[in-house]
């Protein structure tokens, strides 16, 4: 839960745990000597004390909402950061691509190891045409999950719209290899080795898009076959 502070009739007690433990308490809580605090949108309390010292868990509340102020937990970088990359996302979303960009640039001082923080800011800057900042922000992205299969493609693609084909070509199988199913990184795989001149390894590439069941790109990857057989 985080640290917080308890303060009881002047006492403070700190924990991280959400059991606070009191050397001295006063009077009416002498017969017990652990409060309990339980955090859920925001702070309630959940107490309990000897049967004898309180009639029911009421009073106890009661009394305690009387004496207990609880200060605000301190928030981690990493919780502000989060804050910053959905509020990044609700921006974006509504177009404010500039307000939008400064937030995921926030997120990402406050939680440099966020993968999707990355992603974000490269989505921004390519639609900006700020293309080699955007490449450098999901080389990073990719570096940090190089897992994710939708990452490897769109990497693919902002280096195959450098001409860097070799290296887009090796980001796109990589994309296939995490998603055999990923029929986009297997049309555009297919285009980059036709523009290095490796017509038969593109051709086995277009015909794998005709299996993979997107109409679409299939009736353009047949299109593109019968171009390469002429």
């Amino acid at each position: 839960m985080g640290t917080a502070k308890l303060k009881v009739a002047g006492i403070d007690a700190y924990s991280t745990t959400g059991t606070f433990f009191l050397d001295e308490v006063p009077g009416h809580f002498r017969n017990r000597q652990i409060i309990l605090l339980h955090e859920r949108c925001g702070y309630t309390f959940s107490f309990t004390a000897e049967r004898k010292a309180f009639p029911s868990t009421v009073a106890v509340f009661e009394t305690m909402m009387k004496t207990v102020r609880l200060l605000p937990r301190v928030r981690s970088d990493r919780e502000k950061g989060e804050d910053h990359f959905y509020k990044a996302r609700s921006l974006a979303a509504k177009g404010q691509s500039d307000a939008a960009l400064a937030e995921y640039r926030a997120a990402a001082r406050l939680i440099p190891d966020a993968a999707l923080v990355h992603a974000g800011i490269a989505q921004l800057l390519e639609a900006k045409g700020h293309i080699k900042e955007a490449t450098r922000s999901l080389r990073e992205a990719v570096r940090l999950r190089p897992d994710l299969a939708q990452l490897r493609f769109i990497l693919g693609n902002l280096l195959s719209f450098q001409e860097h084909r070799t290296e887009a070509i090796a980001e796109y199988r990589e994309a296939l290899r995490l998603d055999p199913g990923h029929v986009a990184a297997q049309f555009n795989l297919a285009n980059s080795l036709v523009h290095l001149g490796k017509n038969a390894e593109a051709r086995e590439a277009w015909q794998k898009v005709l299996q993979m069941g997107d109409e679409v790109l299939a009736k353009e990857a047949q299109k593109r076959l019968n171009q390469i057989r002429q």
